[in-house]
């Protein structure tokens, strides 16, 4: 188990919300045949759509405005066990799932959860091979929906084409695992391999560690070193093949930039003396606080990001909230408002780019953040936010990664954006973020306006 599947349950037990990726439910009986339709139901919806986590012992508190709760299991459930899990599930699935079943305590209560994850990577649909009225459809091919959150069939073209497209990108993937196997003369193994979303963690890690290779050459002092605080963001492009040539690299991210609405967008480059990003082995490295380059003043003016010819991208830069003209001082502050747009100029560069390297090339998407221990929210348009003491009581928030195709980032930016970002901001003392404010950052962002 990796810490970060982990930490990603207990968030889910600590701020229960449901997500295209998550679906809460109560304690089930699996004895019961419409029981095991309703799970069923949502385990399907969540293989058709790339995977997700199905959390048990999660329900509406009608007295609290129908409020996501937490509630200990009841004596009359018994524990559940993998074989009764699957067995509830492949009833109605097919072809049959493999579902796995983790149990977790709830950080504070203590009490024990259960959670279902499911796999994405599908080669086929998975259909409902019987019905039961009023739960579940015969040959309905489910698929999970946002706003709200729920599993329906597709309606449209275009949710059948995403369908259709995860599974040959499925297929595509294991084809070509085997494939580089045989050709490299190794017996195949059909054990699990390193995830992509380890491989991006893995590489976010190894580009930190290659910025803090860079600080030596700098004065203690220097504004480059982020000493309040910074955030990095890195994706991955998956079912696509590499680019030939570090030529065609340039040229892609160049045209990707030239999409960007503001001065300050994802990899830019201030060409004081040329570009600053050089060619490396693998792809591209740009470091703007060259310390040769002139005296910083500004820490936006100092990120580091890399670019590789495989489709892995980096990004890591100071707090805008941190360049010295806000109310505060440095390292109290974080305007949610800059971090929409923020992470809405980051997947719009990630979806264009992710076309240029191939028609049915995928997003995953990670980010971190570091230095944010007391920050409190605030927003030069919400008045009010730092009035409600929204603040930060951990130094360091890793998100979930997120997968997705170029065009659910063109039609559902908003919806991926509260996903991707609603759980960060919970950790503000419980701050909920609301879908109304992420469609008016993104209209501003897309209209030019910071």
């Amino acid at each position: 188990m990796s810490d970060m599947e982990q930490q990603r349950r207990l968030q889910i037990l600590a701020n229960p919300a449901e997500t295209r990726t998550i679906e809460c439910k109560s304690w089930l009986d699996l004895s019961d045949n419409k029981i095991k339709a309703k799970l069923a139901k949502a385990a399907i919806a969540m293989a058709n759509s790339g995977g997700g986590t199905i959390a048990l012992g999660i329900s509406e508190d009608e007295t609290n405005g129908k409020k996501l709760v937490c509630k200990p299991r009841p004596s009359n459930v018994a524990r559940y066990n993998s074989d009764d899990v699957g067995s509830a599930i492949n009833k109605y699935a097919e072809p049959e799932l493999e579902p796995k079943l983790v149990f977790e305590n709830h950080p504070d209560s203590g009490d024990e959860h259960a959670f279902v994850e499911i796999a994405g990577g599908m080669h086929q649909p998975v259909f409902a091979k019987r019905q039961l009225n009023g739960e579940i459809e015969k040959l309905a091919c489910y698929i999970r929906k946002p706003s709200p959150p729920r599993s329906e069939v597709p309606h449209t073209a275009q949710e059948w084409r995403d369908l259709l497209q995860r599974c040959v990108l499925g297929s595509r993937d294991s084809l070509l695992g085997s494939i580089r196997t045989i050709i490299d003369g190794r017996l195949l193994d059909t054990s699990s391999s390193v995830s992509d979303e380890q491989n991006l963690i893995e590489f976010m890690a190894a580009s930190e560690d290659r910025w803090r290779g860079r600080l030596g050459a700098l004065e203690d002092d220097h504004v480059a070193h982020f000493r309040h605080g910074y955030w990095t963001a890195a994706f991955s492009i998956l079912g696509a093949p590499p680019s030939s040539s570090h030529i065609e690299l340039r040229r892609n991210i160049d045209e990707a930039k030239e999409g960007s609405r503001t001065d300050y967008g994802p990899f830019w480059e201030q060409y004081r003396h040329g570009p600053e990003a050089i060619p490396t082995n693998d792809g591209f490295e740009a470091w703007l606080a060259n310390p040769v380059a002139k005296e910083y003043y500004d820490p936006r003016e100092c990120c580091f990001w890399r670019a590789t010819l495989d489709g892995q991208f980096y990004y890591l830069d100071a707090f805008y909230e941190d360049a010295g003209f806000l109310s505060m001082a440095p390292g109290h502050l974080y305007d949610i408002s800059v971090s929409l747009k923020r992470y809405g100029q980051m997947f719009m560069f990630a979806g264009r780019i992710a076309r240029m390297f191939g028609e049915n090339a995928e997003v995953l998407m990670c980010s971190q953040l570091t230095g944010v221990m007391d920050r409190l929210l605030s927003s030069e348009r919400l008045w009010w936010l730092k009035r409600r003491g929204f603040i930060s009581k951990v130094a360091t928030i890793s998100f979930v990664p997120i997968r997705v195709t170029p065009q659910e980032i063109d039609d559902n930016l908003v919806e991926i954006l509260l996903e991707f970002l609603h759980p960060v901001y919970v950790l503000f003392n419980l701050y909920d973020l609301e879908r109304k404010l992420v469609a008016v950052e993104i209209d501003n962002l897309k209209s030019g306006i910071w």
